[in-house]
């Protein structure tokens, strides 16, 4: 029989219960945000998203990560937004939104956050009726930080529906990876004419990947104190959780992305500010979630 030496055994221990210890602190559930902080999750989790933001833009070194989280109405042969309760909310990226103050005294709206994953996934809002439009594709396009393309032009298919859509699009396996600590800027947009590109709407925003330690966190704790944008949002979209708080946060996060393009309710109207901005965040958060997938580029759309 095999014997070993006591410091073989002590060291086999120690390892046995380091890789215990880890198993324990991977699988523990999610503590109540309650319990690290007075305020909610949404509040946690935004305040670590601008403080994120804050620092990424004390590097001065890096380009300003302007960019653009709606895209308008469109024109020319671009089709009438669907209204939620008379509010014509236009194309919409799930993404942070900051305004920063430039040295010429001028704001900019700083359009970034950071992921994970090496083929992260983006969240659009698409308000338009397929069937009563000439909307079929839309665009997607990656570029690193010297604005040299990745990835794209890659046309996806825009699903058929008579309502408003929440998009998710996930970089395709079949373009280079996302590589850690580097930024790239990336556009969406609906293709209304493919010859006058000008007149499509997009939006446009910034992902950064950063580092993911050996073993990858299963709890959302991990996520939220470090304001990780992209995979958040993909966690509280996705979730099958129908526990009370699991609604309140996707709704807490619906309504921080879409407070300033709801209409206020009119004085005569019998309800308030908030309960508008519920109802809105209601109906978003009900509307069907789609993949948005890569098709082959058509000849017509290759302009």
């Amino acid at each position: 029989m095999l014997k070993l030496s006591l410091p073989i055994v002590n060291w086999l221990r120690a390892i046995i219960s380091l890789i215990l210890a880890i198993i324990i602190f991977i699988s523990y559930p999610t503590p109540a945000i309650a319990q690290q902080d007075d305020r909610n999750f949404i509040q946690v989790f935004f305040q670590a998203v601008t403080d994120a933001v804050k620092g990424r833009s004390q590097r001065k070194e890096l380009k300003a990560p302007n960019g653009r989280s709606r895209g308008g109405a469109g024109r020319g042969r671009c089709p009438a937004l669907i209204s939620l309760d008379n509010n014509e909310i236009p194309l919409t990226a799930f993404v942070p939104t900051i305004q920063e103050q430039q040295i010429s005294s001028s704001e900019v709206d700083i359009v970034w956050g950071t992921t994970t994953e090496a083929y992260p996934t983006f969240w659009f809002y698409i308000p338009y009726s397929y069937k009563e439009s000439e909307i079929e594709y839309g665009k997607f396009v990656l570029l690193n930080q010297n604005q040299e393309i990745i990835a794209g032009p890659i046309l996806v298919k825009i699903p058929e529906s008579n309502q408003p859509i929440l998009a998710k699009f996930t970089l395709p396996n079949t373009v280079p990876p996302l590589k850690e600590n580097q930024e790239y800027n990336w556009y969406f947009s609906i293709i209304c004419n493919s010859l006058k590109p000008s007149n499509n709407p997009g939006v446009v925003g910034w992902i950064q990947r950063t580092k993911l330690g050996f073993f990858p966190p299963k709890n959302n704790l991990f996520y939220i104190e470090r304001g990780i944008w992209y995979d958040m949002i993909t966690r509280l979209l996705t979730t099958k959780d129908l526990q009370t708080q699991s609604q309140e946060d996707k709704l807490g996060l619906v309504k921080y992305i879409f407070k300033d393009v709801i209409k206020k309710p009119k004085i005569s109207e019998k309800i308030s500010e908030a309960e508008n901005l519920d109802e809105i965040a209601n109906k978003i958060v009900s509307f069907p979630i789609q993949e948005l997938v890569p098709v082959p580029n058509p000849t017509s759309m290759q302009s």
